[in-house]
């Protein structure tokens, strides 16, 4: 699974990718983030993407954690900026070949950016 960025190009009135980022297994996180404690059962199969810093065409910086579980098919991504969270959000995907929840949002200096967990997209 794979975090996936795109943006709003202004000039061509369509969505232009940013990157596609691979998720990672929760249990290593864990491990590294809580060394000597036992990684608990959940933490096994999920996925994580934390706090990696992303570059957006406007040059804004913003800091997403992403966590996937595929034994309820949840998601949840929050999207932040050096000063605040711009975006917490969770949900539940249909299947987990679909690229969905999707989020769309406008950053602070006003980039529309979606974004979603799922299998890297062909270009």
């Amino acid at each position: 699974m794979n975090l996936i960025i795109d943006y709003g190009n202004i000039e061509t009135n369509e969505w232009e990718h940013i990157c596609s980022i691979p998720m990672e297994m929760y249990a290593n996180s864990f491990a590294k983030n809580y060394p000597g404690i036992p990684v608990p059962e959940f933490a096994v199969s999920n996925l994580c993407l934390e706090n990696r810093s992303i570059k957006l065409p406007n040059n804004e910086e913003i800091l997403i954690t992403a966590y996937y579980s595929p034994s309820n098919e949840s998601v949840s991504v929050r999207i932040a900026n050096t000063e605040t969270t711009l975006v917490d959000f969770g949900g539940i995907k249909s299947a987990k070949e679909n690229y969905d929840p999707t989020l769309v949002f406008l950053t602070p200096k006003g980039l529309h950016l979606s974004v979603f967990v799922g299998k890297e997209v062909k270009r």
